[in-house]
């Protein structure tokens, strides 16, 4: 999707033309095979939120009597959402900034045919700490999702979403980077999510606290669309980053 800051408007682009155009005007500048794109990660413009941070220490953690670890400090542009549909239906999940004005997350979160189709809104809350929002809670512009997602095709390959705000969130959180074709067997690799879980092994909604772990994949398929790993997952976990190293995400 491409905004034009000149004119305000938006269009839809094949991410293989795009890139030929800039490649034309920009020259080497611009890569030339869409699937191979790389993007750092772009820290905040006011630094703190990013300079805390620290790396988190890789564990294998799985299996029925472990746990997460709560993040600490938490993470800066992971966030928690809630998708609020037309019929009052309200779905919970997670999402992760990669652009100023733009989240990533599970299309299943923000999609749903049982409550009419695509949200009407999502509150976005980065970084939120049970009751307390370090960054506020705003709210989404527009959803994307994929058309093949729309028309029933619900598998894992299309169970993506763009959430776009008006806010430039970006800006104070810093962005996750890319790096496709990143995934591959054997990589250590960290997830970071809001899991409804963490009450002695039992799914509790309205925990909102941020957790993270880190392991091996151990699977990727061949065309590179699907990773396997042995990370722990929970119902509200949809949508986070799974990310290595420099913060740059790989699923």
């Amino acid at each position: 999707c491409v905004y034009s800051c000149e004119t305000g408007e938006s269009q839809i682009i094949r991410a293989d033309d795009f890139i030929a155009q800039n490649k034309r005007r920009y020259g080497k500048t611009m890569q030339n095979d869409s699937s191979d794109m790389s993007y750092p990660a772009i820290p905040p413009e006011n630094g703190p939120a990013w300079a805390k941070q620290n790396p988190i220490a890789p564990q294998y953690v799985y299996g029925e009597d472990t746990k997460w670890t709560e993040c600490n400090p938490y993470i800066w542009g992971v966030a928690s959402i809630t998708a609020i549909f037309e019929d009052g239906h309200r779905e919970e999940g997670t999402a992760f900034v990669f652009a100023y004005n733009a989240l990533a997350t599970a299309a299943h979160v923000v999609y749903n045919s049982d409550h009419g189709k695509q949200c009407k809104e999502i509150e976005i809350s980065c970084s939120r700490n049970g009751n307390s929002y370090p960054y506020g809670t705003i709210k989404s512009s527009y959803v994307i999702t994929s058309e093949s997602y729309q028309a029933g095709y619900m598998g894992t390959n299309n169970d993506y979403a763009i959430i776009v705000t008006e806010e430039e969130i970006g800006k104070e959180t810093g962005i996750f980077g890319f790096k496709n074709k990143g995934a591959y067997y054997g990589q250590q690799v960290e997830s970071v999510a809001y899991p409804h879980f963490l009450d002695n092994g039992k799914n509790v909604l309205g925990n909102y606290k941020q957790y993270h772990d880190a392991g091996k994949i151990t699977k990727v398929t061949p065309d590179g669309k699907i990773v396997t790993h042995r990370l722990d997952t929970s119902v509200g976990s949809s949508g986070g980053p799974l990310f290595a190293s420099e913060y740059r995400v790989v699923g």
